[in-house]
């Protein structure tokens, strides 16, 4: 299934809510909460801390960025907050862009897009997502991200 634009917000949303067991993430951009923030966005990083507190295992890769770039404080703030959360949480190396934008829902769904985890990523931006349930599809995936996880140190 493909989602165009601000609904892939309510797609991902829906699909946290849905979330029992595993949630695999891989973000290039993420940025918690600020007073800037839309009632739709909110919605969605609130989704999120609950269905990391509430799933058995939640996996986050975030990209590294460098000292004194705006994005590496909110990718930090995001970070600590997943982290409280509940998450695992791996911060890729400044040097090395991370740059997918992935969710695995319980092994069962995977969404693939443009979309950053911030607040112009799902509203302000034109961005595209592909769904699938392809099993082989989501395996690919799987393997790719243990990859990536088990890169960082």
């Amino acid at each position: 299934m493909i989602t165009f634009d601000s609904d892939i917000i309510k797609q991902s949303q829906t699909m946290l809510n849905a979330t029992e067991k595993e949630l695999s993430i891989i973000f290039y951009s993420i940025s918690p909460l600020s007073n800037r923030c839309t009632i739709n966005f909110r919605e969605w990083w609130l989704a999120l801390i609950a269905a990391t507190r509430r799933i058995e295992k939640t996996r986050v890769i975030l990209s590294g960025w460098p000292k004194g770039n705006p994005q590496a404080l909110a990718t930090a703030q995001a970070a600590i907050q997943l982290a409280e959360a509940g998450a695992h949480v791996k911060i890729g190396n400044a040097n090395v862009i991370i740059h997918p934008k992935t969710m695995c829902f319980d092994n069962k769904a995977l969404l693939v897009g443009s979309h950053n985890a911030t607040e112009a990523g799902f509203t302000r931006t034109r961005n595209i997502s592909l769904t699938t349930t392809d099993q082989t599809d989501i395996g690919l995936f799987n393997d790719y991200f243990q990859n990536r996880w088990d890169s960082i140190k």
